[in-house]
């Protein structure tokens, strides 16, 4: 479990806004099948998207939907 100074669920979108760098965790959820994440100074920031969300970058936040494609495909 996560031992830092705290946590922040934030909406996707202001998310991806805020944070242009983050890692990535496939989980086991029928809904949402990702968590963003970013940790800064202790402080867990995380949202959760699903595969369609995620489609949907492509025309909204281009620059987002490139660096989580490219993130996937490393994994």
């Amino acid at each position: 479990e996560y031992e830092g100074k705290g946590k922040v669920l934030m909406d996707h979108t202001a998310f991806l806004t805020e944070f242009m760098d983050f890692d990535i965790e496939e989980i086991d959820d029928e809904q949402f099948k990702f968590r963003l994440l970013k940790s800064i100074d202790g402080i867990r920031f995380s949202t959760f998207v699903s595969p369609a969300e995620i489609a949907q970058l492509e025309t909204t936040i281009p620059e987002q939907f490139e660096y989580i494609s490219k993130r996937l495909q490393e994994e």
